[in-house]
């Protein structure tokens, strides 16, 4: 089958830097696009390709798997969503607004369903075909980008130290990544679920819970604190 019946145009090679990033961007885009319909394991290099308007051979020019491709674009949304939480916090320094700092975490992560349903994803993203060099460059961007978060939330509230910041980041990511496939089910279950008076009590309103529970996580974090103070030999280096 030629690629002009496969929807792909005649190819040419991007040359200037500008030209890569915007073929490297039409990739990422796409990719996007079909993780979330498709779901990462339906989502193949050569769909991928198809819908970026490339063979699967010069796909490989840009990425040699499709896992680098899913890190590359969480990557770029975790970072864009850093970059707008630092922001934000950057103007209330020193204030110690706890409901508000709830309110702007979770507004945050309602507001980019993407990365909403990427973090979903990550998990069994990073159990597959990824190079160790890959996967080292990832985290380190990730762990890097997340002590800044935590450097700006203690700004914002003091009475949250850096160590109790991470704790509440890895809660938020863990809950916001468990709860999306919940609040988001396959078309078919959306239906039993709605056709039952039973089962439509437990719908899950995303935005709803997760703002709810950003809080609970946050009073936890600090009451524990109060009742349960840590140990020095606790601390893990």
């Amino acid at each position: 089958m030629s690629l002009l019946m496969m929807g792909i145009g005649p190819w040419k090679r991007a040359r200037s830097p500008e030209q890569k990033a915007e073929r490297e961007r039409d990739i990422l885009d796409a990719a996007a696009n079909l993780f979330l319909d498709k779901g990462f394991d339906k989502a193949s290099m050569r769909a991928i390709g198809c819908k970026a308007g490339l063979s699967k051979g010069n796909l490989y020019r840009y990425f040699k798997t499709k896992e680098e491709v899913f890190l590359k674009l969480y990557a770029e949304d975790f970072e864009t969503w850093l970059d707008e939480l630092e922001a934000a916090m950057a103007h209330k320094a020193g204030q110690g607004d706890l409901r508000w700092l709830a309110d702007l975490v979770a507004n945050s992560l309602v507001t980019r369903p993407r990365m909403g349903g990427l973090t979903a994803l990550l998990a069994g993203v990073l159990e597959r075909n990824v190079p160790w060099e890959v996967l080292l460059q990832f985290k380190e961007q990730i762990v890097e980008r997340a002590i800044r978060l935590t450097a700006a939330i203690h700004h914002a509230v003091p009475a949250i130290s850096e160590e109790q910041a991470v704790r509440f980041v890895r809660m938020v990511h863990f809950y916001s990544a468990g709860l999306w496939p919940a609040a988001h089910p396959p078309p078919e279950l959306e239906r039993a679920l709605a056709s039952s008076e039973l089962l439509s009590q437990f719908h899950t309103d995303f935005e709803q819970e997760l703002s709810l529970s950003i809080r609970t996580i946050l009073a936890g974090i600090l009451e524990q604190a109060r009742h349960f103070p840590v140990d020095a030999d606790e601390v893990s280096p």
